[in-house]
């Protein structure tokens, strides 16, 4: 239970940054805020005016930004304006449940494109309803970004086709599509979000194009993933025996060596164990969630950083050999591993940091 709760808490705190970073500013006529200095939030927190079912925040440009919906479901019309100010901008992840959008041709920010709400003037991709039933979605050739929760818990869709056009895949862009199955993210595409496909229990197979970064970090939770395939054109990113790795010529600060990393072991692999390959020396955050098959895996002298929560949710692993060469790691007690006890060498890193975390171990050659 404390790992879906820390999993949520580090999504929500992903999108909050993402959008006090980048949401309001992914669109031109959103770059800024005015702040009401009578207003009781903190400095640098813009204010919220409300106005029906509506909260808003007010842009330099005498424009609102729509940040809040409070109404009920069903048909929810956006408004041009408000409280006399054009509406410019839409918060992400607005809108949750079953509804239908109403947005009239003349908006000045958004419109409908049978039924999916885009933006005119960045070329987003806002929100796919989830009360759409279709199985399957082209999105349109000129779409550029993929925004923050856009097929937020879309059921239906089992196949989503990514044009060329896309270059950003927003933070849990796809975030609990539970029948999507298979997802090509093409040569354009240069960021992918964080948790963008997290949670989507039925894909098997992702392509990963040429520029696309942050990878592992956007496919956690998916448990029937079997293949990652990668474009042999990507610098960092590359297959083995369908296992994803990272690498970088140069020297990372935190190893002092140049990153040799595994980035994802796909959940849906039938093997009962694996064994590290030689000479990684990182094992990525949340590398080997919800590996229901693993039963051990080996790790090589060569790992010197093992990242938050490799190990979790692997319900049958029960033999990890923690290295005498590892110097930084972070694995919560609870885990989702509760057969697991890692073995550890006298007088290590490893030990020190289970023993004051909690997280059950034993001492390799201690009877």
């Amino acid at each position: 239970m404390k790992r879906r709760i820390a999993v949520w808490v580090m999504i929500l705190f992903v999108a909050v940054a993402g959008w006090a970073g980048k949401g309001l500013a992914e669109s031109d006529n959103a770059a800024y805020y005015v702040y009401d200095a009578g207003s009781p939030t903190s400095s640098g927190i813009p204010y919220t005016h409300t106005s029906g079912d509506w909260k808003y925040i007010l842009l330099e440009n005498g424009g609102a930004s729509l940040s809040d919906y409070t109404g009920p479901g069903g048909e929810i019309a956006i408004p041009e304006e408000i409280d006399g100010h054009p509406v410019l901008d839409l918060k992400w992840n607005l809108f949750s449940g079953n509804y239908t959008l109403i947005v009239p041709e003349t908006h000045p920010a958004v419109e409908l494109r049978n039924g999916v709400l885009f933006g005119k003037n960045d070329h987003r991709l806002i929100c796919y309803p989830q009360n759409l039933t279709a199985t399957s979605y082209a999105i349109p050739d000129d779409t550029e970004i993929i925004g923050f929760y856009a097929f937020l818990d879309c059921e239906h869709l089992v196949d989503v086709t990514i044009p060329d056009s896309v270059t950003e895949i927003g933070d849990c862009a796809f975030l609990g599509c539970t029948s999507l199955t298979r997802i090509r993210i093409p040569d354009s595409v240069a960021v992918v979000g964080d948790n963008a496909f997290y949670g989507c229990a039925s894909l098997v197979e992702i392509e990963v194009g040429k520029q696309a970064v942050n990878v592992s970090y956007a496919i956690s939770c998916c448990p029937n993933l079997l293949r990652i395939r990668v474009d042999e054109g990507n610098p960092h990113y590359f297959e083995a025996d369908g296992v994803l790795f990272y690498r970088d010529d140069k020297i990372d600060r935190d190893i002092g060596q140049p990153k040799y990393m595994l980035a994802k072991y796909p959940a849906g692999l039938p093997g009962t164990e694996y064994v590290i390959p030689d000479g990684v020396n990182c094992i990525d955050a949340c590398a080997f969630d919800s590996c229901a098959h693993l039963e051990s895996i080996f790790i090589p002298n060569s790992v010197v950083l093992i990242g938050y929560n490799a190990f979790c949710d692997c319900a049958n692993l029960t033999s990890v050999t923690i290295p005498a060469s590892v110097v930084s790691l972070y694995i919560e007690a609870d885990s989702g591993c509760d057969q697991l006890v890692f073995r550890v060498h006298p007088g290590s890193w490893a030990e020190e940091v289970f023993q004051n975390d909690g997280v059950p171990y034993e001492v390799i050659g201690i009877e």
